[in-house]
C-alpha cells in the first residue's frame, strides 16, 4: 500500500455491508481491530499492515545455521515472490537471504518452513 493519507485505527464498527482487507483479500471483522482510510476506501486487517516481521530493524542480518538473512523494506511498487509459498510478499518488512537473487521470505511461518526451524506460534497481542 502506498497512500498519501494517514491510515485510522478502528473497532467495533458498524457499516453496512462487508469490509475486505485489501492486503490478504479476507473478510474484516468489525468488532475486532482493523486500519482503514476513509478517503481512499482502503482497509487492513492489523497484522497484515505490520507484519511478522514490522518489529525488526531493516538492514539488520540474521544467521540460521549456514544461512544469513537480512531484514529489508518491501516498498516498492512490484513486490518480490516468497521463495517458499511463492506468492508476492505484502508485508511491509521481510527476510532476503544473503547471496540469493530471490531469497525473500514473506512470513514467520514461511521462514520457519523454508529454514526447518520451528520457531513456535507467533507472540502477537492484540489491541
Amino acid at each position: 500500500m502506498s497512500d498519501e493519507h494517514p491510515l485510522t485505527l478502528y473497532c467495533g464498527g458498524k457499516g453496512n455491508g462487508k469490509i475486505w482487507c485489501d492486503v490478504c483479500e479476507v473478510e474484516l471483522d468489525p468488532s475486532k481491530w482493523f486500519f482503514a482510510c476513509s478517503d481512499c476506501e482502503v482497509a487492513l486487517h492489523v497484522q497484515c499492515a505490520l507484519g511478522d516481521f514490522s518489529r525488526l530493524m531493516p538492514g539488520k542480518l540474521y544467521t540460521f545455521g549456514e544461512r544469513e538473512c537480512e531484514v529489508v523494506l518491501n516498498n516498492l511498487y512490484t513486490r518480490p515472490f516468497c521463495s517458499h509459498c511463492r506468492s508476492r510478499c505484502k508485508a511491509p518488512v521481510i527476510f532476503k537471504e544473503n547471496g540469493k537473487d530471490n531469497g525473500y521470505i514473506c512470513s514467520l511461518s514461511c521462514l520457519s518452513s523454508y529454514l526447518c526451524i520451528d520457531f513456535g506460534p507467533p507472540q502477537f497481542t492484540e489491541i
